[in-house]
């Protein structure tokens, strides 16, 4: 993660996650469907009826009273049950403790099968019929609508007067800027004249399905990270099936990191050279060098970085070369822009490693470089490039 995002706060996209802790809250108790298991708020759109509210909370209110029935000689049992049942659901909310403790539990529904109390809940049972004619159960999980339908049918909707999705996109750009936190190599849409950014659950709505509407789990980034390089990768368990350590993007304090890029074969006219990169904490931390590694292993990184170089080192070397010949204190200029500037220009990463490592080596690219003089005027060029 490149720099830490500002959290958008008493925002109207709050009140979507806010519904769904308070159903589950109300049904530690609740023996009737009706409106009493929403905040009051929402009572005009259960008026309404809407049908997704049967597909969803209706569906787990019926599955909640069906497992753990009231009135019944198993009361206290089913009490601590339904009471568990909530205490999932807020644990499974608790991004950021999520991010940065592996030993806490989070349920993950592409892990649980119908032993699992929350997967018999969340989960609809559905039977089907495969080419050979033979019956087969699958699972749908009632959760994954949420998102889309609470923001466009919830945010919308005319009976509340509520923030859209779209509302906060804006006031997420202007507090955060338009550059992809992940990459930095992407800009994310303008939000008035093209649209909002594609909103990534940091974790999966697939996997993580009781936080896919909590705002501090959804992430505005750019559409080749969100949909050609993360996906559906899961953030917190590696592909050993690990619970690892992972950047939270919203975090009130951020790790400082250090990249630092090698050549082990300097570029040439066809060939855009041979580099290597690694990236470190500034402060010596176990936890963020796994948290850096995390982030590599979904994003791609270094992949993407030493890709860009490869391809762009020959212009990058050109720009250097400014009309004096004078290439330290140009190095220098563009390596302070960029670095004040990563929030709001992409590609500011790979070019400050890439200036910092011909600062660091002034003679590699002088060889590079003839300055020849006519009259009173310097004339640049890059022989090894032509």
């Amino acid at each position: 993660m490149l720099f830490p995002l500002t959290y958008i706060e008493n925002h109207d996209i709050e009140k979507v996650h806010q519904l769904l802790e308070h159903f589950f809250c109300q049904l530690q108790t609740a023996t009737v469907w009706d409106k009493s298991l929403f905040p009051n708020w929402y009572h005009p759109v259960f008026d309404k009826g809407l049908l997704f509210q049967e597909r969803v909370f209706r569906h787990i209110f019926d599955r909640v009273q069906n497992e753990f029935p009231m009135g019944t000689l198993f009361d206290d049992e089913n009490q601590k049950n339904r009471q568990q049942l909530y205490q999932d659901v807020l644990n499974s909310n608790k991004i950021e403790d999520i991010c940065n403790d592996t030993g806490l539990e989070v349920a993950n529904f592409k892990k649980m099968t119908d032993k699992d109390t929350l997967f018999r809940i969340i989960m609809k049972k559905k039977e089907t019929t495969d080419r050979k004619a033979e019956q087969k159960i699958v699972y749908e999980n009632c959760l994954i609508e949420l998102w889309e339908t609470l923001t466009a049918e919830v945010l919308i909707s005319k009976n509340l007067s509520l923030q859209n999705i779209k509302c906060h996109y804006q006031v997420f750009c202007k507090h955060n800027g338009d550059v992809c936190v992940m990459c930095g190599m992407e800009k994310l849409p303008l939000p008035n004249s093209v649209g909002r950014a594609n909103y990534d659950h940091y974790l999966d709505k697939v996997g993580y399905s009781i936080s896919c509407v909590n705002p501090h789990n959804l992430i505005p980034i750019g559409g080749q990270c969100n949909t050609y390089v993360k996906g559906s990768k899961n953030m917190i368990i590696d592909e050993e099936g690990a619970r690892c350590y992972a950047f939270y993007p919203y975090a009130a304090s951020y790790e400082n990191l250090i990249f630092s890029l090698d050549c082990s074969k300097e570029p040439s006219t066809y060939d855009g050279g041979d580099w290597t990169m690694s990236i470190t904490p500034e402060k010596s931390s176990d936890i963020v060098e796994k948290k850096i590694q995390t982030w590599n292993r979904v994003f791609k990184i270094i992949d993407r970085y030493l890709e860009y170089i490869k391809i762009n080192s020959n212009r990058l070397i050109k720009e250097l070369i400014n009309s004096n010949g004078d290439i330290i204190n140009e190095l220098q200029r563009l390596k302070d822009f960029v670095t004040r500037n990563i929030q709001f220009e992409i590609e500011c990463v790979p070019k400050k490693m890439f200036y910092e490592y011909y600062l660091a080596n002034p003679q590699t690219i002088q060889k590079l470089v003839i300055v020849s003089k006519e009259g009173n005027i310097n004339h640049v060029i890059v022989p090894h490039l032509e």
